[in-house]
């Protein structure tokens, strides 16, 4: 059975994280592979941006890479202080362990930044969000990233993307990379989403 780790900063948005855990159960449920989804974080309880809590099931510090099949980095808000823990040694440590086993790594909207900050993004294409006058943008670049403004960039295993809408699409790619593009397209398909633009509501 694959297994996808969901890292966790405090500030987190709960939707980025949560529709991987959707995508992920979805295909254990009715796709062709079942995935699990476990997160891991610096505290023993952990608040979203919108103050959900979470209590996940390992410290950071304690995670063994060779478990699991994929990484996933929900990005945050920095007004709940989500880099303090985003730019954590344990949390960029487990970014790198996870590149240095050549794994898939995927990350929505600010979650491109502790991918750059850990190194394993120099000189490698990627996005992030391109509001608040592009200062994210500006980091990602100053951070040795090849900024490409674009919904999603796909570099090799690493998935980035611009805002958080794009979740929903870069859980379904990420299910592709860790299974196949016809159980990724079965589930997107159970999901309604290849038939969302012809409903009329």
């Amino acid at each position: 059975m694959k297994n996808v780790l969901l890292l966790l900063a405090k500030g987190f948005e709960e939707y980025e994280a949560g529709i991987f855990a959707t995508v992920m159960g979805w295909s254990t449920l009715y796709g062709d592979e079942k995935i699990g989804i476990t997160t891991a974080s610096l505290h023993k309880e952990i608040a979203s941006a919108n103050n959900i809590i979470v209590k996940p099931a390992l410290f950071a510090w304690n995670i063994k890479t060779s478990k699991y099949t994929a990484l996933v980095v929900p990005g945050g808000n920095e007004v709940f202080d989500y880099f303090d823990d985003a730019y954590s040694t344990h949390f960029l440590n487990v970014i790198r362990d996870f590149h240095q086993e050549d794994k898939p790594i995927a990350t929505v909207s600010l979650g491109a930044l502790p991918l750059a900050k850990s190194g394993i993004l120099y000189g490698r294409k990627a996005t992030t969000l391109p509001y608040l006058n592009g200062i994210h943008v500006k980091q990602l670049r100053a951070l040795g990233a090849v900024v490409e403004h674009q919904r999603i960039v796909v570099d090799d295993n690493i998935i980035t993307s611009a805002t958080p809408e794009t979740a929903v699409d870069v859980a379904l790619l990420l299910l592709k990379m860790i299974t196949s593009t016809n159980n990724s397209n079965q589930i997107k398909k159970m999901l309604g989403l290849t038939e969302l633009k012809k409903r009329k509501f």
